[in-house]
């Protein structure tokens, strides 16, 4: 239960970094529907109760007894499918799946500034997967990889391409770093022999 718990902070966490306040409709949703899970075994006993009440004759016994069962059948079956948890889950995946593979850039920070980086990517509709790496020998404080795409449910026509625009986030942010070969601060390229351009598109 505790770890089913953790979880469920994660994805609201994860949700909230990508959407904010918009972020508060999901766990709704899902209160939502746990609640018709929920309520459904008691309807079916409510509405079983009324129509037995209107008599005692045996068809109206059978109907009474087929809307519990099936009121309670509904209700079971769409608990295993734990709906609460589906609508959060599947909304995460998006936000994790890289529909491109080749659509991506890479890029170098700093680590202290990997959280803020983080949260200004999601809120502009990127995401990125970090890793500590060896700095380059010229830059010997960047040593948090980031390897930055768009994600699913932030992927439709018209958006530019990945590089310029992660370039241009971490730039407003004000954080030292590189973007596919890009000093974030000044925009200019800076490969030396020591490092080699990332692929992008």
């Amino acid at each position: 239960m505790r770890n089913t718990l953790r979880e469920y902070r994660q994805m609201l966490w994860v949700l909230r970094g990508h959407e904010g306040s918009r972020a508060v409709r999901w766990p709704a949703a899902a209160l939502g529907s746990l609640t018709v899970v929920w309520a459904l075994p008691f309807a079916g006993g409510i509405g079983s109760y009324y129509v037995a009440k209107a008599g005692n004759e045996f068809p109206i016994v059978a109907l009474s007894v087929a809307v519990t069962l099936a009121l309670g059948g509904i209700g079971a079956a769409w608990s295993r499918r734990r709906p609460w948890w589906t609508l959060l889950a599947n909304r995460v995946i998006g936000y994790e799946e890289q529909p491109d593979p080749f659509a991506y850039a890479l890029g170098l920070i700093q680590l202290v500034d990997r959280d803020s980086a983080m949260h200004a990517l999601r809120r502009a509709g990127l995401n990125a997967r970090t890793a500590n790496v060896p700095a380059p020998a010229d830059a010997p404080e960047l040593s948090c990889r980031m390897s930055i795409y768009r994600p699913r449910n932030c992927t439709k026509p018209g958006l530019e391409p990945v590089n310029d625009q992660a370039l241009r986030v971490l730039a407003e942010l004000g954080i030292e770093g590189r973007v596919s070969g890009r000093d974030v601060r000044s925009g200019l390229d800076i490969w030396t022999g020591s490092a080699a351009p990332a692929t992008s598109t």
